[in-house]
């Protein structure tokens, strides 16, 4: 908010904005490619958060995939720590776990391009000419 420029204020009050009508048209437009960044951080975030799952839900049926990722990864390696001639045909295969990570980057990467279009318009708006 610091950046924009005080011309826009001025320009605002000059033509008989109030502080609301200056927040809504002038300040919240302005921020949009700020405010799509920090929801798309946030978003990812809370997305790949498994350390709430273990410690809040006690349902199986109610657990994120990234906690899924991170048990079926975990199995795997401690069978293979426990017992070193273990089959490879009976564990998960690499096969499994990439699919696993496709799911669970999939919502992201369908989130982004509808904010990509705020970052686009933030690096070329301009408020103030000259």
């Amino acid at each position: 908010m610091r950046t924009i420029p005080d011309s826009l204020l001025e320009s605002a009050k000059l033509d008989g904005a109030n502080d609301i009508s200056i927040a809504l048209r002038i300040y919240f437009p302005l921020s949009l490619p700020v405010l799509a960044t920090i929801t798309l951080f946030y978003g990812i975030a809370y997305w790949n958060d498994w350390f709430n799952a273990i410690m809040l839900v006690n349902k199986e049926n109610l657990f994120p995939l990234q906690y899924l990722l991170m048990k079926i990864q975990s199995e795997i390696a401690s069978l293979q720590r426990l017992q070193p001639g273990i089959h490879v045909t009976n564990l998960p295969g690499e096969a499994l776990k990439m699919a696993t990570c496709v799911l669970t980057v999939g919502p992201i990467i369908l989130l982004y391009p509808y904010l990509q279009k705020y970052f686009i318009k933030g690096l070329i708006i301009g408020g103030v000419k000259g």
